[in-house]
């Protein structure tokens, strides 16, 4: 059963980047901008031992201000638009009412200071574009075909790269890993894919060793991009916990026990190049939301070759048609 849930925050201050510099741009650098939202959510699942989870404030507040701190905007509809966005993609809301004021001080503040007021629903962004990746150096061939089946059923599966074979990383006493990527369609949330995934993980034997975390795998699962949004979200730990739980930010710096921040793009994405060749071959084109570069530049780059594609052979068999 489903309960309709709506939170209210209001006046958030925070300082906003802007670059004035670029024609059409009315923002200055270091604005203070007030933020206010009405969110509606159909929310309210039950978990494994009966208890009701709700959307929390807290949870809400932490992801918007980092977001919004950490990009440049260029005109307060373009700050209301992305925090409409990263409300309803990010916390799958049914809709979202967003309230952006200028918050002036003297001459240096903006060229055209006033509030803005936008309501968006879940239409208003369709589902969005999600990508996986994959890696298995246990029957990768059989594994990985699975854990692709597996997906198709609980996803629409559009796109795959080929699968990459790749030397272990930080435990090398291991055979190498066979590593790639899809482009999925959802209608979930990412706390719920998340969920899917280490289900997924589970019907494919695979086994979390505390002592050799970075050991053999019959299969992993990331998500390593949602769309174009930067985001965190807060899952239970199948590293500590042995069944499904969610859990909430216990404050805006600290998670709960047996709980894992998981953040949107992967980090991975940007630091090894088994996870980003995948991703590149995948959809070169696709602009890494951090860097604002495409995903062949980050390969470019992580791999040190502009032939990113031969840097790792490639199987001889193919997962997706």
């Amino acid at each position: 059963m489903e309960v309709n849930q709506e939170i209210e925050i209001n006046d958030v201050t925070l300082k906003v980047h802007g670059d004035h510099r670029q024609p059409g741009n009315c923002l200055q650098n270091n604005v203070p901008v007030s933020l206010a939202l009405r969110i509606g959510t159909r929310d309210g699942k039950e978990t494994a031992d009966g208890a009701r989870t709700f959307l929390k404030h807290s949870d809400v507040t932490k992801t918007i201000a980092e977001y919004v701190t950490s990009h440049t905007f260029t005109s307060p509809e373009n700050i209301a638009e992305d925090v409409a966005k990263v409300t309803i993609v990010g916390f799958q809301t049914t809709w979202v009412e967003v309230r952006v004021n200028v918050v002036e001080e003297g001459p240096q503040s903006v060229h055209n200071p006033g509030t803005i007021n936008i309501r968006r629903t879940r239409e208003d962004f369709p589902r969005p574009i999600v990508f996986i990746s994959l890696g298995s150096n246990i029957c990768p061939e059989k594994n990985l075909t699975n854990a692709v089946r597996l997906l198709r059923e609980r996803t629409t599966v559009v796109a795959a790269s080929k699968v990459f074979i790749t030397p272990p990383q930080l435990d090398t006493n291991q055979p190498p890993y066979h590593n790639m990527a899809v482009k999925i369609l959802t209608p979930g949330d990412p706390y719920d894919l998340k969920r899917a995934l280490y289900d997924i993980e589970d019907k494919l034997l695979r086994v979390r060793d505390p002592l050799r975390k970075n050991g053999p795998h019959t299969i992993d699962l990331d998500i390593s991009f949602w769309d174009d949004v930067t985001f965190s979200f807060t899952a239970f730990n199948r590293d500590t916990l042995g069944t499904s739980e969610k859990t909430t930010l216990s404050d805006h710096t600290k998670v709960k026990s047996g709980t894992k921040l998981q953040q949107i793009p992967h980090p991975d994405t940007l630091k090894f190049a088994h996870t980003i060749v995948p991703l590149a071959d995948l959809d070169p084109d696709f602009k890494h939301p951090v860097v604002m570069k495409t995903l062949a530049e980050v390969a470019m780059e992580v791999t040190g070759h502009v032939d990113f594609k031969g840097v790792f052979e490639t199987a001889d068999f193919k997962i997706y048609d």
